[in-house]
């Protein structure tokens, strides 16, 4: 999609985003919005914001070879660098006009959406997923958009949790030609720093945990806590657009936090002196679990196939959301819901005594919650968890999360998991300095070959989470992503071992 020039100059002032023009002579009459090096060209408006890994002076020399005629630039240091020949606009924010102008270019499809924020440092797909299966199942139009990917269009693909601003609009304006009505979007505290979503006003929001997470992208806990805590803001959040926030969140907030954004509490306990929803569970196995809710004396129930103690509470705020947007409490059974792909994902085995799972689990609080629920199922078998810890990540929850594994697990097994840029093996070591007994654990740096050796030891009854890949289908090492497929590896085993 494209804008004229006389539009983005509409656009940027309107956002108050402008503060300079050094026009020249416009050849062409409209423009695409681009920020992509590798997609500039003389049909770009092109968006320089600053790069991570690249000098900004190195980058522009490249941008300016491609014949780009109008570039927006937020770091006026680099003006004289650029021929008089091209128009340049001075602008506030790269990132915020980025967003804008391709809403813009989509005509603001936002606009015409009932769009539901979930943010969190855990259960922001399974929350998301939910709530768009329930609505769906209502006969209302909804679609998903987060780390799974999307419902709304094939062909649109994103590699991003909270997909780049082209990406989101496109998306969001392929669901408005649907006359999709709802968008369950995840919403990540990246994309808030980024600003991503910032032309948007959301129909609601929900904050569905807080924990250590991308301390290689934020300087401190109280910086990723404020950061996810802009989405409750008038800024984001429509008129009367509720904000529901897990029980387990309110210890972090200031009492100017809870003043200002009015939440609506949800969890399993009461908390003192505030309104929060409660739910109770009245069953729970490996086929899932059953929750009720009691308002004004009358109870409801839903049933779920899901397991694990934190997907209750993604279950019940789906609910809460559901009876905002429709007015009524919805009925939900199994039946209703799909499976959330790798989380907490039971493998299907017809004929093998073993129960493996695999789960998205890669943080300290996942990995933990995630043992938890599946050591109430193995009796007196034993428990093994396999796992790494991204490269180029977090460096301080890894012997975090070998702790964990070590205290609720019978037998550990520590692996690859992305390393990306950085040494594999300096990985592990600082997964297993957490351990009080490291050498107790499997060391396997291949994750194929670890998983083959780990399930070659099991017994029936055992029990095996494979964490932190989940649905992802690759391993990126060193630049590259080649294909990998724990599920594919583990039905294959079986396969070749039926006898």
């Amino acid at each position: 999609m494209t804008l004229t020039y006389a539009q983005i100059l509409e656009e940027l002032k309107k956002r108050r985003l402008l503060l300079h023009t050094r026009e020249a002579l416009q050849k062409r009459s409209s423009f695409r919005i681009d920020a992509y090096d590798e997609e500039a060209s003389e049909e770009s408006c092109f968006i320089f914001f600053k790069a991570v890994k690249r000098s900004s002076s190195e980058r522009l020399k490249t941008i300016l070879s491609t014949k780009a005629t109008l570039i927006l630039l937020e770091e006026d240091s680099l003006l004289e660098q650029i021929p008089h020949d091209r128009t340049v606009l001075l602008v506030t924010s790269c990132r915020e006009a980025w967003s804008y102008l391709s809403a813009r270019s989509f005509n603001n499809p936002q606009d015409d959406l009932n769009i539901i924020a979930i943010t969190g440092t855990n259960g922001k797909t399974s929350t998301a997923w939910i709530i768009s299966e329930i609505l769906n199942s209502k006969g209302e139009k909804a679609a998903y958009i987060g780390t799974l990917g999307n419902s709304v269009s094939k062909e649109i693909v994103s590699p991003h949790t909270t997909p780049d601003p082209p990406a989101l609009f496109a998306l969001l304006d392929s669901a408005r030609k649907q006359k999709i009505r709802y968008i369950a979007l995840e919403v990540s505290s990246h994309s808030l720093v980024q600003k991503k979503v910032c032309p948007i006003r959301f129909a609601a929001a929900v904050f569905t945990s807080f924990s250590r997470d991308h301390l290689d992208f934020h300087s401190s806990m109280e910086e990723y806590l404020n950061t996810k805590l802009t989405l409750f803001t008038k800024k984001y959040l429509r008129e009367g657009a509720p904000s529901f926030i897990a029980s387990q969140v309110k210890p972090f907030l200031s009492q100017e936090s809870l003043e200002r954004i009015c939440p609506i509490f949800y969890g399993k306990e009461k908390l003192t002196q505030d309104k929060t929803n409660v739910f109770e569970t009245k069953r729970e196995d490996l086929s899932g679990f059953e929750i009720s809710y009691t308002e004004n004396g009358k109870v409801y129930k839903a049933e779920a196939p899901y397991l694990g103690e934190k997907n209750k509470e993604n279950l019940f705020v789906a609910m809460l959301l559901a009876k905002f947007f429709l007015g009524h409490w919805p009925e939900v059974s199994k039946n209703t819901l799909r499976q959330i792909p790798a989380r907490l994902e039971r493998l299907s085995l017809s004929k093998q005594k073993s129960l493996i799972f695999i789960d998205y689990a890669h943080t300290p609080d996942a990995l933990k919650d995630s043992l938890l629920e599946l050591a109430k199922y193995k009796g007196d078998a034993k428990l093994y968890v396999l796992f790494g810890c991204g490269g180029d990540r977090d460096q301080g929850k890894r012997p975090l999360m070998g702790a964990h594994a070590e205290n609720f697990a019978d037998h550990v097994t520590v692996t690859s998991d992305n390393p990306r840029s950085e040494d594999q093996t300096e990985i592990i070591r600082a997964i297993l300095s957490g351990m009080k007994n490291p050498s107790s654990a499997l060391v396997v740096e291949d994750r194929e070959t670890a998983i083959i050796k780990t399930l070659s030891v099991l017994h029936e009854g055992d029990c095996l989470l494979l964490a932190g890949k989940g649905h992802e289908n690759y391993i990126e090492e060193k630049g590259k992503r080649r294909p990998f497929c724990e599920k594919e590896i583990v039905l294959n085993f079986y396969k070749e071992n039926a006898s």
